[in-house]
Order: C-alpha cells, then structure tokens, then sequence
C-alpha cells in the first residue's frame, strides 16, 4: 500500500498545480498567435497593402493617361505649326488653300478638346495622387501596428516558455522528493486523468466540485494520517484537511 506523509501529500498539491500552470501556459503559447490583436493587426496590414496597391494602379492609369494626351497636344501642335506656314506660303489654288484652313480648324478645335481633357485628367491625377499618398500613411501605419504586434507574439511567448521551463524544472525538484511508487501512482492518475491529486474542501473534492456521501466521508475520516485517501468519483489522491 502506497503511504505518503502529510508534508508529501502538500507536496504533489504544489506538483499539480505546476503541472496545470504549465499546461495553461502551454495552451496560451498556442494561442497567442491568433489573439484578436494579433489577428486583427495581420487583417489589417493585407487590407491596407491591397487599398495601396489599388490606389497606385489607378494613379499609373491616370499617369499614362496625362502622358499620353500631352503627346497627342504636342503632335497636333507641330502637324498644326506646319500647315500655319503652309498658308503663310501661299497655297494654289484657292480650293486647296480653303481645305488647308478647315483643316487647321479641326485640328485646333481638336487639341482644344484634349488640352480641356488634360486639364481634367490632371486635376484627376493630382487627387488620385492625394488618395495614395493617404493610402500609403494608412499602410504604414498598419504595418508599424502588425510589426507591434508580432513583437507582443515573440516576447509573450518567450515569457511563457521561460515560465513553463521554470515550472519544469520545480517540479522535476519537488518529485525527487517523494518515494518512487508514491511519484509512480501519482503520475499515473496523471496520464489517466489530467488530475492526480486534489483537496477535500468542505466534503468536497476540488477536482469534480463533487461532494462526498456520509459513508464516503466515515471511510475517509478512518484512514490513517499517512493512508492515501481518494475521490470515489475519479480514483485521484485526495488530500484532507489537517486533523481531518
């Protein structure tokens, strides 16, 4: 039969309660990376790179637009420069020189109509302009928040490795203080039942929250001080009040 004294029996309570400090920390290191900040700074951060990147696409849109109507301006400007002195040359006959002079007028009615369309694109342009630059703040910004964020993962994470690691070692120390077959039964309920010991607490065992019947409860009070009492329910070691 496996006894243990009472300063043994507080001792796997501490044990327990590393055991399940470390399994807590251990599901929060897990966890951690998809807390809501974190999550939420990573949704972020795509969304105001994509909000960028479209915001660039329709300013290099706007761009080549401009360019390209400041080319067209400039080539009707010379096509109409050569015809102006054409006419000032002198053009036989009479109908060719009229054709020449309606043609002069349709082309500078027409670069007339790409220089007001340059205007508005390049009124366009500097807004869409303006909408980027804001757009790119907004990313830095997000970015600097994601960068945050990651930084909160990386060192709570080391914070809970160092604790779980500090807890290991606790209870490797507090185990080399019980009997072999007291560690063995304990760390079997262990691997059986997540929980290997837990107090009697107003008749009632704090794993379960269960509370014990009266016959229960006389056989328990019968043990000696040093004999393992356990919970009826679960089968774990259950440590009693002193004097108890």
């Amino acid at each position: 039969m496996v006894t243990a004294t009472r300063e043994h029996q507080e001792l796997l309570l501490e044990i327990q309660d590393l055991i399940s400090s470390v399994a807590q920390w251990r599901r929060e290191h897990d966890a951690v990376a998809t807390a809501e900040r974190v999550r939420q700074a990573r949704a972020d951060a795509i969304q105001a790179r994509a909000e960028r990147d479209d915001e660039l696409r329709q300013l290099d849109v706007l761009n080549r637009s401009v360019a390209d109507l400041e080319n067209a301006i400039a080539e009707l400007a010379t096509d109409i420069d050569v015809k102006e002195e054409q006419l000032l040359a002198g053009v036989e006959p009479r109908s060719e020189a009229d054709r020449l002079a309606r043609m002069l007028d349709i082309l500078r009615e027409r670069r007339s109509t790409l220089e007001e369309t340059l205007v508005d694109t390049a009124e366009e342009r500097e807004e869409k302009r303006a909408d980027a630059q804001a757009a790119e703040r907004v990313l830095s910004a997000a970015v600097a928040e994601n960068q945050a964020a990651q930084v909160y993962v990386r060192d709570t994470r080391a914070s809970l490795v160092e604790r779980t690691n500090a807890a290991e070692a606790q209870r490797q120390e507090a185990s080399a203080k019980l009997a072999p077959e007291l560690l063995e039964l304990f760390e079997k309920l262990v691997a059986e039942h997540g929980v290997g010991v837990a107090r009697l607490d107003n008749d009632t065992c704090t794993a379960t929250g269960l509370p014990l019947n009266p016959q229960e409860l006389e056989h328990i009070r019968a043990l000696g001080e040093e004999e393992l009492a356990f919970c009826p329910q679960t089968g774990i070691i259950l440590v009693r009040e002193r004097g108890a």
